[in-house]
């Protein structure tokens, strides 16, 4: 053909003197070009797209006892182009592989990248069970010295439920309540369902010893005749 040409754009019927167009979606285009005798050649060319960002693999670990750093994310992209890098925020933390570990309770924003700068992002809150803590201890104190029939009673709350619980690193058991306790300080630990665990110590104490306070005696008047008193006083 013979110079110059001008070029029109269908759909949109878009004409210039360059031959290029921008801000186009993904369809199929025809392009026009016309020279100055009005000859022309039209030609169809489609414009693609990647695939839509959407996320994939989407696991998350909760926080297993309060205020440990034990939770965990793991969630991927699909679609995009190339590789992708992630980052979580709070903390700006970055990797290429979107698995993130040793984190607190919080609300978090994942935010994945393509290789063109395309971007996707997604909010998860990672959950935490409540403080296991020992609410009170309370105990009976043995009934004499030497004696073992004293009890330790715990009241727990927080945590996950079951409990179990243990004296002084012994076995667990089920009963919040310990018998036959005698006179000792006593460590009491509670394990919840995660295996967190709290403890306090109790002091379990003498009941006293019974003493006297004073004795009169009155011995015997005659030889062999049972007439002497004693008279005590506790």
């Amino acid at each position: 053909g013979n110079p110059p040409y001008s070029y029109t754009r269908q759909p949109g019927n878009i004409t210039n003197s360059s031959g290029t167009f921008s801000g186009l979606s993904n369809i199929t285009y025809t392009i026009t070009s016309t020279d100055a005798n009005g000859c022309t050649k039209t030609t169809a060319i489609t414009v693609t797209q990647p695939n839509f960002l959407s996320w994939t693999n989407l696991n998350q670990t909760n926080i297993v006892c309060y205020g440990q750093s034990t939770g965990a994310i793991d969630k991927t992209l699909n679609g995009g182009t190339g590789s992708f890098t992630y980052t979580l925020n709070p903390g700006n933390l970055s990797n290429t592989t979107g698995s993130f570990s040793g984190l607190s309770a919080g609300v978090y924003t994942m935010t994945g990248t393509d290789a063109n700068g395309c971007t996707a992002a997604t909010t998860f809150t990672l959950s935490q069970p409540p403080l296991l803590q020992i609410n009170s201890v309370s105990n009976t104190i043995p009934s004499c010295v030497p004696g073992n029939d004293g009890t330790i009673n715990v009241v727990v709350g927080g945590g996950t439920p079951a409990y179990a619980y243990s004296l002084n690193g012994g076995v667990n058991q089920i009963s919040s309540t310990f018998n036959n306790i005698g006179v000792s300080v006593y460590t009491v630990q509670v394990t919840d369902f995660n295996g967190c665990t709290a403890s306090s110590i109790v002091n379990v104490i003498n009941p006293g010893v019974p003493s006297f306070n004073s004795f009169t005696v009155q011995h015997l008047s005659c030889y062999n005749i049972p007439t002497g008193v004693i008279s005590s006083t506790a």
